[in-house]
């Protein structure tokens, strides 16, 4: 077997590049084509590939990496952005109903305060419910058909989280409740499976960004006299 030297795998090298820098100027603008320019073309924010993370900067000073969850427009972050517990601060006093959960309204004061816009004026914040991170077969059999597992959380690795600043998984919460009592909410464990914990304790919150729909955000707008017409 012929030997290989280190100036024909340079030489190799050097060839490959300008083939690459060749295809990058076709793709370019006119414009850019003509100034010289060889540089890849810039990935649209929302528009990469599904479990393909970019980073958002908000107003909290932080960089969160977000993803496309699947091909209907939902966004998920990369990590639990704080802990937080579902509702309450004991039994006696929480509830597994996340439209009434302390949670949904700590959540979304995050969000309106800290949000990019390009984020905000077209997502609304959320939580996932369990059957959108797991599927059918690792679910109670009352949540099964319910819905769809996001096409993310197709590779289990995506469904360990960690919070933000540490490198261990950890429980984070979904917004489906347990069935047969009022403070049980299901969470996902650092497996990638799931069990369900009181509403009062605290564990990580992984926030979804579902899409604001042009219909609901026109009605909503022209109700709150908000021109914009960004709303929940």
């Amino acid at each position: 077997m012929a030997k290989i030297t280190v100036e024909q795998v340079n030489k190799k090298v050097d060839l490959l590049a300008e083939k690459v820098a060749d295809l990058c100027k076709a793709l370019l603008p006119s414009d850019d084509k003509k100034e010289g320019k060889a540089k890849l073309p810039e990935l649209v924010k929302g528009q990469a590939a599904v479990g393909y993370y970019e980073g958002y900067k908000f107003n909290d000073g932080n960089v969160y990496e977000i993803a496309k969850a699947d091909n209907n427009g939902v966004l998920v972050f990369k990590e639990g952005i704080f802990e937080a517990s579902f509702d309450g601060t004991n039994w006696d006093n929480c509830s597994n109903n996340w439209e009434k959960s302390s949670l949904k309204k700590k959540l979304e004061n995050w969000w309106d305060e800290n949000a990019p816009a390009e984020l905000k004026e077209n997502y609304n914040v959320t939580l996932l419910e369990i059957y959108e991170v797991l599927p059918d077969h690792m679910l109670p059999e009352y949540l099964r058909g319910k819905g769809q597992q996001l096409a993310i959380f197709k590779d289990w690795k995506e469904r360990l989280k960690n919070l933000r600043g540490e490198e261990t998984s950890t429980w984070w919460w979904t917004k489906t409740p347990y069935r047969g009592n009022a403070f049980l909410v299901y969470r996902v464990v650092p497996t990638g499976a799931c069990d369900n914990n009181v509403a009062s304790y605290s564990f990580a919150v992984v926030p979804a960004c579902v899409p604001i729909k042009d219909a609901v955000r026109n009605q909503q707008g022209e109700a709150a006299g908000n021109p914009s017409g960004v709303g929940r």
